[in-house]
């Protein structure tokens, strides 16, 4: 069994497995900034740097975090889905043969087939593919305002948790750091929230978003006019907006578009069966 170290980071203890071949390192509590640091604030890191700078989530390394051979970073939020870090798919595969608990991992289109095959023949699992969609939106579009949604605040938290799961954003440590830290948006009518868009995941550089509409709700516009609103508070931050999809999110990437989002990566999930 790999050994752990709890590392703290900027908000609590954050824990990394270091591997290798026969010796389990132990760790000071930078390793998980460094693993940050190594991995850089691109616009397609963003779940992972917000993960391991705010302690939400956990990570795995071979090698070690500032110079690692493969690594295997989620989230609190996906804690099933890790993003695999590394251009060498039978390394990464020895890291997911030594993990417990994924369901798909998130790797470059360009080892994909590789890491198929070897999930496949090495680890005796069935898998499919499915493609994620990573846009971003380098310039600020105009604006899609709608007088019935608004930026959601601190003294709105009552609303927002009284709403169903999907419509309360998620993405950091509580809802009163979601409202603090993060930026929400969202349509109000009789009294309760029917439409919502927040930053899930926010560095220095890069805010990632998420949006929901109650499915009586749909079809009004909301979901856009939300979004439109969290993207131009973070670029008064001087923050590049990112929009995280699955290929048919039909919906999503619709919205996405209509606010001059622009593909700018397609990763791929390596999904197991058994």
């Amino acid at each position: 069994m790999p050994g752990v170290s709890w590392l703290s980071s900027a908000s609590r203890c954050f824990p990394i497995v270091v591997l290798t071949s026969s010796t389990l390192l132990a760790l000071d509590a930078d390793a998980s900034l460094a693993l940050a640091a190594r991995l850089g604030d691109a616009p397609g890191h963003t779940i992972e740097i917000h993960a391991l700078t705010r302690g939400l989530g956990r990570a795995f390394v071979i090698g070690a975090p500032d110079e690692f051979q493969a690594a295997l970073v989620e989230s609190d939020d996906g804690p099933a889905e890790p993003h695999g870090f590394t251009q060498h798919a039978d390394i990464l595969t020895e890291l997911l043969a030594q993990v417990d608990g994924w369901d798909r991992v998130l790797v470059d289109a360009t080892i994909v087939a590789d890491v198929e095959r070897l999930v496949q023949t090495q680890l005796s699992l069935t898998t499919r593919l499915y493609e994620s969609v990573h846009l971003a939106q380098r310039r600020a579009a105009e604006g899609q305002d709608d007088a019935r949604v608004r930026i959601l605040a601190p003294d709105d938290s009552a609303l927002i948790a009284s709403s169903p799961e999907d419509l309360q954003p998620d993405g950091f440590s509580s809802l009163e750091e979601s409202l603090h830290a993060g930026i929400v948006a969202g349509a109000v009518q009789d009294g309760r929230v029917v439409a919502i868009a927040y930053v899930d995941s926010l560095t220095q550089m890069h805010g990632a978003i998420t949006i929901y509409t109650d499915e009586t709700h749909r079809g009004q516009g909301f979901a856009t006019a939300a979004a439109s609103l969290v993207v131009q508070q973070l670029h008064r931050r001087r923050v590049t907006p990112v929009w995280y999809t699955g290929w048919d999110n039909e919906g999503s990437l619709r919205v996405a578009q209509r606010l001059g989002f622009e593909v700018f990566d397609r990763p791929v999930f390596v999904i197991r069966h058994g």
